[in-house]
């Protein structure tokens, strides 16, 4: 029955991917508002915006951003260490909720600025986003198959 333990062997394969894809996808999420398209003069250094104590919005969302992607990581990482269908589909699951949240926070929850954040990391963002919810949904498909 070689064929069956190959079967199982590429099907583990098959999860690490994705996981690793996950990974890669929170990496790109942390790195998007600080250093790929950044946030107006990167939040701390921006022109001050109501007084010394009150930065940006585009800061607040890029703090917000950054903890989405690390959470990304850390609950997402799962599949590499333990390359099971069950953990795939945890995982995935909770990535659709992150990938929803990734969606809401720049435009209904924190908000940007009327600044060059919306011509750069705004849609870099909402890219992000889909490619998150698609890569979502096929761990959920991936972990539902072949049971």
């Amino acid at each position: 029955m070689p064929s069956v333990a190959l079967y199982c062997m590429i099907l583990k394969m098959s999860e690490r991917i994705t996981g690793a894809i996950i990974i890669l996808l929170g990496l790109t999420l942390i790195l998007t508002p600080w250093y790929i398209f950044p946030v107006c003069g990167k939040g701390r250094y921006a022109p001050k915006y109501g007084g010394i104590f009150q930065p940006h919005k585009c800061f607040n969302k890029a703090k917000a951003e950054t903890a989405l992607g690390i959470m990304c990581i850390a609950i997402c990482g799962t599949p590499l260490i333990r390359p099971q269908r069950k953990a795939l589909f945890a995982c995935s699951v909770a990535l659709f909720i992150l990938a929803g949240m990734l969606a809401l926070f720049p435009l209904k929850t924190t908000g940007l600025c009327k600044m060059p954040c919306r011509i750069g990391t705004l849609p870099a963002l909402m890219l992000l986003s889909v490619l998150m919810a698609l890569t979502a949904i096929g761990g959920i498909i991936q972990g539902l198959s072949l049971k």
